[in-house]
């Protein structure tokens, strides 16, 4: 999460949005991980059916995963590196 915090300070104030799914997660704990760390975004608790969909549509089978999708809903890597070494792959989607 640090480096996923550190890649949105770099792209402050662009016209992105980070998704953060809980995969396999029960609320309560979800809930409390979230407060713990802290980190601004999109925040989703997958349920049964949305996790299987996850699984099939970006082929998670670890956690954490990444993917970029662009502004069209379009998915451009469905299994994207880490937060730090994405940051040219998203500037130059930014400028499309």
């Amino acid at each position: 999460m640090p480096n996923a915090a550190e890649l949105k300070n770099k792209l402050k104030g662009k016209d992105i949005v980070f998704l953060y799914f809980a995969y396999k997660d029960k609320e309560k704990a979800w809930l409390k991980a979230r407060e713990q760390m802290n980190v601004e975004g999109e925040h989703y608790l997958l349920n049964e059916t949305m996790t299987k969909e996850a699984e099939a549509l970006f082929g998670v089978n670890s956690i954490p995963h990444y993917a970029i999708i662009d502004k069209n809903g379009s998915i451009v890597n469905k299994r994207a590196d880490r937060p730090d070494n994405v940051y040219n792959q998203l500037l130059i989607l930014l400028q499309k």
